[in-house]
């Protein structure tokens, strides 16, 4: 009689990521790459991301570091009092020309990647502080 029983299969939950990204081809690029394994939600700055924050409830927050509105390091650095627990990964092409990379660990960010990355960096990075993505 057990035979006949199909289970119902559980669901995936993927975890969710939020991007802050004032260029809207590397946003796409971001989804491109994550889509497949992570529930990716886009802010095209850093105001806008802060906003969503809370409705958002992301497991990884990356955020660019130059952007209109609100730079990606006061994004974390307020990320990071609301939810102190939020892995913060800190995104720029201009490392030591705008902010330093001890900026931005400073501000609270776990880690930082250079720009432009590879598919296989940033997902190795992600990753990091998300676990593997469960099967689909």
């Amino acid at each position: 009689m057990a035979d006949d029983i199909n289970p119902t299969p559980i669901p995936v939950v993927k975890k969710r990521i939020l991007i802050a990204e004032d260029e809207s081809a590397i946003r796409g690029l971001y989804i491109a790459i994550l889509k497949a394994n992570y529930d990716v939600q886009t802010a095209p700055d850093g105001k806008t991301a802060l906003e969503m924050l809370a409705d958002a409830r992301p497991d990884l927050l990356i955020t660019d570091c130059v952007m209109p509105h609100m730079h990606g390091l006061a994004l974390i650095v307020q990320a990071k009092e609301h939810y102190p627990d939020l892995p913060c990964i800190a995104a720029s092409g201009t490392w030591d020309r705008d902010y330093t990379r001890v900026d931005a660990i400073r501000a609270g960010a776990c880690a930082i990647i250079q720009k432009p990355f590879t598919p296989s960096n940033l997902l190795a990075l992600v990753e990091k502080y998300l676990g593997k993505p469960q099967a689909q």
